[in-house]
């Protein structure tokens, strides 16, 4: 395809006009019935059908990508109409990645199926090519085909949303594969505030299994080119770098957008591999989550209460179920087996005990199986979309949230402050108030450990460990390198011994419930004692 160029002058470009939308997954099985659902929603309001042709662009170093740039050649092929102009598209993302994506973008139409760099006058562009040199070198990556139905909601209090659903795939290079598919709810904001978005997408929610994505078509589309995008690899923990000139509460919103961010993206994933790693790292964006929402709580007191998350209760504990199944499968029992299996000089023990494990290992795997399929029932339920939706909403609102009672981790009303710490009358520097955090929890742990004398106890001391250590990996560059390193360390070490135990306790209390021989569930609870000290 060529590439049309022509030297331009760059003048000042006027406001730079944003865009703010929600993408909203849903699973394949869904997308059949979608259309109707939302049309069932929407009432009276009349959708319009378009065929849509996309064709992103980037050097052979992908330049664009490594700027969060996306640059494409769009047609609108509407049923019964004249087709309409090629339009070009510079999208610029933020340097994280968002649920609600909010990005600069500029359209321009254009003469036919090339690119043209006068299309990009009055754009950011010239920011980090204002010569022309990456524009000489661009040529077609990706391509994404899809139809979608749009739908205008013109609200009461005069916003203006549009809902579309698009249903197509992705593909890389001049083959039809690879590809990848395109089933996904988009709520664009076209006047007035977030809230419009969230508003609609919660109704949504109430009638479809929906999931919020960060994870754009243009980022899928990278991902294809690269050769990744048909593996699903599990998304772990990339804590946003913190400045010391932002408050508490802002350095708040931002950690806890990526720990939320990591939990949406591997459910997301969970419903397309069985990869044990993907319901580790989800299970782990969610405790992240969860104790960084702690930690900042004293500078969320002025903050609207976090949503009740009993909506999430059958999600959470499936997950922790899937868990310890997988650790027992994959971890604990095979690292144990030699040494119950393998009995010298004893051959008819040695067969005893080889078919009792095997029979154990066939009845856990029965129960991984099963509890996989109440896994995906809880991912792919309204009650689950509405209650990430309520938790997204909270944190991309938190700015202009109003004065509100806060609450504990319950959701019981209560205020923060008495929690753990007393916010101050005047917010402390950002750094200062990490390290004061970060000191306290380091006291918690220890008193926890040195009064610890059960494995209940034992296992209270491991999850203040894992708040510590995710703490202190959000806080990086924020304190001396020698002080965090000394916390995490120790931390690391408290969670791992601690985790290692209840992991092996674990076990023998699977092995008893799938009714294990006795002889073997003796010896997996012989382990156990071993290690808690018994």
């Amino acid at each position: 395809m060529p590439v049309r160029s022509s030297s331009t002058e760059h003048a000042a470009a006027p406001a730079t006009p944003q865009e703010l939308e929600l993408k909203l997954a849903l699973p394949l099985a869904q997308g059949l019935d979608a259309h109707r659902v939302l049309q069932r929603l929407l009432g009276r309001r009349l959708p319009q059908q378009l065929r849509l042709i996309n064709i992103y662009f980037d050097t052979p170093t992908l330049d664009l990508a490594k700027r969060r740039a996306a640059l494409r050649l769009r047609k609108d092929l509407a049923p019964g109409q004249a087709a309409s102009p090629w339009l070009q598209t510079l999208k610029l993302a933020p340097t994280e990645e968002q649920a609600l994506s909010q990005r600069s973008e500029w359209e321009r139409p254009v003469a036919g199926e090339a690119l043209s760099r006068n299309a990009l006058a009055d754009t950011d562009w010239w920011r980090f090519d204002a010569e022309g040199a990456l524009f000489e070198h661009l040529a077609p990556v990706f391509r994404t085909d899809f139809d979608r139905t749009a739908w205008t909601v013109r609200r009461a209090d005069r916003s203006v949303v549009e809902l579309v659903l698009d249903r197509g795939r992705i593909t890389a290079g001049a083959a039809a594969e690879p590809w990848l598919p395109i089933c996904e709810i988009e709520i664009e904001l076209k006047a007035g505030g977030a809230e419009a978005v969230f508003a609609l997408a919660e109704q949504v929610a109430a009638v479809l299994p929906v999931l919020p994505a960060r994870a754009s078509k243009a980022a899928r589309g990278y991902s294809l080119a690269q050769g990744t995008g048909t593996t699903v690899e599990p998304i772990l923990a990339k804590p946003p770098q913190l400045e010391r000139a932002l408050t508490a509460q802002a350095a708040a919103q931002r950690v806890l957008r990526e720990a939320l961010g990591q939990h949406l993206d591997n459910l997301l994933r969970i419903t397309q591999s069985a990869d044990p790693r993907l319901v580790h790292q989800c299970r782990v964006g969610w405790r992240r989550f969860r104790s960084l929402a702690r930690f900042f709580a004293p500078a969320l007191v002025g903050v609207a209460p976090m949503p009740d998350r009993t909506p999430l209760a059958a999600l959470h504990a499936a997950l922790g179920e899937m868990r310890d199944l997988d650790v027992a499968a994959t971890e604990t029992l095979p690292r144990w087996a030699p040494a119950f299996v393998e009995v010298e000089g004893d051959a008819a023990a040695r067969a005893r005990h080889e078919a009792s494990w095997a029979t154990l290992r066939e009845s856990i795997e029965a129960q991984r199986s099963a509890a996989r399929e109440r896994l995906l029932a809880a991912i792919e339920s309204t009650q689950t979309s509405r209650g990430l939706l309520a938790l997204l909403r909270w944190v991309e609102c938190m700015p202009s949230a109003e004065p509100a009672a806060a609450r504990d981790s319950d959701g019981a009303a209560r205020d923060l402050a008495q929690l753990e710490a007393v916010a101050p009358a005047e917010p402390a520097p950002l750094h200062r108030f990490a390290r004061d955090r970060l000191k306290r929890w380091w006291r918690k742990m220890q008193r926890m450990l040195h009064e610890a004398s059960s494995e209940a106890q034992r296992h209270q001391a491991r999850i203040q460990a894992k708040r510590n250590r995710y703490a202190i990996e959000a806080l990086k560059g924020l304190l001396p390198d020698k002080d965090l390193k000394r916390w995490r360390d120790e931390a690391v070490q408290v969670q791992a011994g601690v985790g290692q135990a209840r992991d092996r306790a674990m076990a023998a209390r699977l092995a008893q419930a799938v009714g294990a021989d006795a002889e073997l569930v003796a010896f997996l609870r012989g382990v156990a004692a071993a290690d808690a000290g018994v």
